[in-house]
């Protein structure tokens, strides 16, 4: 089988050199990756720049620096692959930058950050790969009864 596989966490940047991120490190996707690609399938693996990446020497090793890389890459290779799997394992920000700056901003500066929600992913990829089985995943910390329903909903919803 030929199956993408998406890990570490995604950048969002503040100014050329700061950035909002999160802590993933990618560990439980490369593992996917090491394990698909020891039982002979055909893995390209998209990874955040300083994540972990797959120790098998198999896998199509392809990076990402921040959000909109991590899009355009996702979207790009879901369309031209015929992918039979696609595994979205990434953490994607689910807030970008309103209006990032273009250079740095100056350290005695008050800086004040506008987030608005990011285009939510998996739906862009299903559209793009519509033949490809999609798998996603949603990370909760110490959910209430009501945010698991929430997110088992979101699976039957998203079809």
């Amino acid at each position: 089988m030929k199956i993408l596989i998406t890990g570490g966490g995604t950048r969002v940047p503040i100014d050329s050199v700061r950035y909002i991120g999160n802590m993933s490190t990618g560990r439980f996707p490369s593992q996917l990756s090491d394990a698909f690609s020891e039982k002979g399938h055909k893995v390209t693996y998209l990874g955040a720049r300083d994540s972990i990446f797959p120790k098998s020497n198999r896998s199509y090793l392809l990076q990402y620096r921040d959000y909109n890389e991590y899009l355009e890459k996702v979207i790009e290779l879901s369309e031209n692959n015929n992918f039979d799997i696609i595994i979205s394992a990434a953490a994607v920000s689910d807030y970008i930058v309103e209006n990032p700056v273009s250079g740095k901003i100056q350290s005695e500066n008050e800086v004040v950050i506008k987030l608005v929600r990011a285009k939510k992913v998996l739906p862009l990829i299903k559209d793009a790969a519509p033949n490809s089985l999609l798998v996603g995943f949603k990370l909760l910390v110490s959910p209430t009864e009501e945010e698991k329903v929430s997110a088992i909903n979101k699976v039957f919803d998203n079809g």
